[in-house]
């Protein structure tokens, strides 16, 4: 067989081969673009461990801890649904937001007003406002109130409610795979939002931190307090990402892979750009009530979901960053580095 022969039978080859390969990146591109168009979520999910289901009801599900964020405006109102048919408030947004958490409540609820505890992180009436009318209409097993005496508390009638107890440090409420642990290390401060307790809640193997507005006082005294190392957690951002709150030392401390922030308009400037950009860079995850809506986060012994209101087409941007790349490199691929390997073998 001549030489010319024997190079035209490489040049044949090497151009199917190269075919082949432009068509293998032909099917890859094409799959990375439907996967980004269909199943995002579905990709975040598997890239990150979690369940996510964006626009999504959340169903109530057996043995399983769920965790509603709600989205009450610029206030506070999480309500938490435990494994042995619990129901747990902690704080209740403004005045004006109680027919929200009624109207909730009662679809999670099966209309039923029973309430095993409340909890109110501090006297503010972004916090007290809404449970005002809640230990009224509601029959209230146990209401869980701050240090602080006097003052706005005395707005709230606890007449009705069979307990009543101080916050205090340590395990107030457990329960089946799950507890509420308290890190609240004095009594008097000079700032009322540091009479909120940093909250705890183990649930199977996922850790919640509640935070109402403590600020870096109380996040320093709980850093002393809380011993061992926390691995990886779900954070409500304290004072709707005031920068009086989520200190980098604080965030070291608990290491949340998930942040929600409780926010609505406001005047304040919240949340600041200093907190999201601290959160950002340590790879959290950033659900707002106000761009998101009511956030829930159920946990179980597989591990999380995540259901929101988040705008898909945000995410398909996101993707769309990925796609680009994709597409970048092919072309590269294709277009120069074959070109010139088939020169090279003329």
């Amino acid at each position: 067989m001549s030489k010319s022969t024997t190079n035209n039978q490489k040049n044949v080859n090497f151009n199917i081969a190269y075919s082949h390969m432009r068509m293998c990146a032909f099917v890859a591109i094409t799959v990375i673009l439907l996967c980004s168009l269909m199943f995002s979520a579905r990709i975040e999910s598997v890239l990150f461990g979690t369940n996510i289901h964006y626009g999504e009801q959340w169903v109530e599900k057996s043995n399983e801890l769920s965790v509603h964020y709600l989205d009450v405006g610029q206030g506070d109102c999480t309500i938490i649904k435990t494994p042995d048919g619990k129901t747990i408030v902690i704080d209740g947004g403004k005045p004006n937001q109680y027919s929200v958490i009624d109207q909730y409540l009662k679809k999670i609820n099966n209309n039923s007003k029973d309430i095993d505890y409340v909890i109110l992180s501090h006297a503010h009436d972004d916090h007290y406002g809404g449970l005002v009318n809640l230990v009224k209409n509601y029959n209230v097993d146990t209401f869980i109130r701050p240090h602080e005496s006097g003052g706005h508390l005395g707005a709230l009638d606890l007449t009705q409610v069979n307990n009543v107890l101080v916050s205090t440090h340590g395990a107030l409420i457990t329960g089946s795979n799950y507890q509420f642990y308290f890190y609240s290390a004095n009594t008097s401060y000079s700032n009322v939002n540091d009479y909120s307790p940093i909250i705890e809640l183990t649930a199977f193997s996922t850790t919640f931190y509640f935070t109402g507005d403590a600020t870096s006082v109380s996040e320093n005294e709980f850093i002393v307090q809380r011993t061992g190392v926390v691995y990886e957690s779900i954070l409500q951002v304290g004072h709707h990402g005031s920068n009086t709150s989520t200190t980098q030392n604080f965030l070291n401390k608990i290491n949340p892979s998930i942040a929600i922030i409780p926010v609505g308009k406001n005047s304040y400037g919240h949340p600041t750009a200093n907190i999201l950009s601290r959160l950002e860079a340590m790879g959290t995850t950033i659900y707002r009530t106000d761009t998101d809506g009511t956030v829930v986060i159920a946990a179980t012994y597989n591990g999380i979901a995540v259901y929101s209101n988040k705008d898909v087409d945000q995410l398909f941007i996101e993707w769309w960053h990925i796609v680009a790349g994709a597409i970048l490199i092919s072309a590269v691929l294709i277009f120069t580095v074959a070109p010139k390997q088939s020169r090279k073998n003329k």
